[in-house]
């Protein structure tokens, strides 16, 4: 197997014809100089064959390593405690065989985060296009009265508008989930994101004749994205209004230290049952108590935001049993 290289065929002949030169020649000079220039070709020789032998031993071994990664052997370790360009081209195709399998890995991961993406597209807007369907119906009745006409529009332009936002909500996560929009990063005023965010629910609030209670520092900041936080924001205090009954109360209280920026929204609507409590966050997670208008994605995507902007959200019942209070903080260093 040794010979089968021509490489080493070549090497080999090439030796064989200087060393039978060599000989000659010393023999022609001496006897003894022949016998030991013979002895030396010979050592040399045997020296180059072991080397050499050795040398391609690893290279084949390295080649068999490579071949079981190929065909899905995980556990192959290809680095060597030995020192030589043959232990450092080891060393560069192990990294490199790690690199493509973390690539592999991605790919995969991308594929499954699409078809799951997919399928959840699907499933929520089955309801919406079922409604349609059922409502377009009933407006092509002939027998149908102006009012019931005028009622039947108005649902469906609520539910064009539901359709929407829905729609919009997922391409915003998907597109964050995804890693394909990058939040800025630039100084955030607590009291101004909260009050842009604040902005659309001022009159479902004033309706619902809800105190919106304040309490923020004017310096209280964090490094982010303030249109995103503004999106986060909202749909934190659109649930917050949705599940605040009438004369209700929504506070928001906000805490700037070195270590972190601490904001608590909390209303005193009905508290979350503990067994939900831990899935209040997850995509498309509809609690028992969440209307039919809900879907289930609008405290997700918040998470997803503050996530990426170094903080972390969390729910909680307020220990009376009467509210819910969501607790946030942008960490101003590594998490």
């Amino acid at each position: 197997m040794f010979f089968r290289n021509p490489e080493i065929k070549k090497q080999f002949g090439i030796y064989m014809i200087c060393a039978l030169i060599f000989i000659t020649g010393a023999f022609f000079v001496d006897m003894a100089a022949g016998f030991c220039v013979a002895a030396a070709c010979v050592g040399m020789g045997i020296m180059f064959f072991c080397f050499t032998a050795y040398r391609y031993k690893r290279i084949g071994e390295l080649s068999e390593n490579l071949d079981g990664i190929l065909h899905g052997n995980e556990n192959l370790n290809m680095l060597s405690d030995e020192e030589g360009e043959l232990s450092v081209l080891s060393s560069e195709i192990y990294k490199a065989t790690l690199r493509l399998k973390e690539q592999a890995e991605l790919l995969e991961k991308d594929k499954t985060y699409l078809e799951n993406f997919i399928a959840d597209i699907s499933h929520q807007m089955k309801t919406p296009m079922t409604a349609f369907r059922l409502l377009l119906q009933r407006l092509e009745d002939e027998d149908i009265r102006p009012e019931e006409k005028e009622d039947l529009m108005r649902k469906i332009k609520s539910l064009l508008e539901r359709t929407d936002w829905l729609v919009t909500s997922l391409l915003k996560l998907a597109s964050i989930e995804s890693g394909t929009t990058a939040l800025k990063k630039e100084n955030v005023s607590l009291k101004e994101v909260l009050e842009k965010a604040a902005e659309p629910l001022l009159i479902p609030m004033e309706l619902k004749e809800i105190r919106f209670l304040k309490a923020i520092d004017e310096s209280a900041g964090y490094p982010g994205d303030f249109g995103w936080s503004v999106e986060a924001f909202s749909n934190i205090l659109k649930n917050c209004v949705e599940h605040t009954g009438m004369k209700g109360t929504i506070r928001i209280s906000a805490e700037d230290n070195p270590l972190f920026v601490e904001l608590k929204i909390a209303d005193n609507g009905e508290a979350i049952p503990e067994k939900e409590l831990p899935h209040i966050l997850e995509r498309f997670y509809k609690g028992k108590k969440t209307g039919k208008e809900g879907y289930g994605i609008g405290l997700a995507l918040a998470n997803m935001i503050i996530q990426k902007q170094n903080g972390k959200l969390a729910v909680y019942n307020e220990e009376k049993g009467e509210g819910v209070y969501f607790l946030i903080r942008f960490y101003k260093g590594a998490v």
